[in-house]
């Protein structure tokens, strides 16, 4: 679990050891600030070619196979 924005699963901070290999099947925002509208997951590090975003307190299955290699919370403009 994260706490902050990583821009690189593979090589960041906090290593998702299967994010290389394996699709994201599903995700929860436990977010409660505020300052942000979402979460914004991607395909590519430095967050590059988003897939998607779930608000805060939301989650569910994502539908695609996003081998997903960062994310960031955002403001402004959020799926569900």
């Amino acid at each position: 679990m994260w706490s902050a924005a990583d821009p690189d699963w593979q090589g960041g901070a906090i290593k998702c050891s299967w994010s290389k290999d394996t699709v994201v099947k599903s995700i929860f925002n436990n977010g409660t600030s505020s300052n942000w509208s979402g979460v914004a997951y991607y395909l590519e590090k430095d967050y590059e070619d988003r897939v998607g975003c779930t608000k805060q307190g939301n989650g569910g299955n994502l539908a695609g196979t996003y081998k997903v290699r960062s994310h960031q919370w955002i403001k402004g403009s959020c799926g569900s």
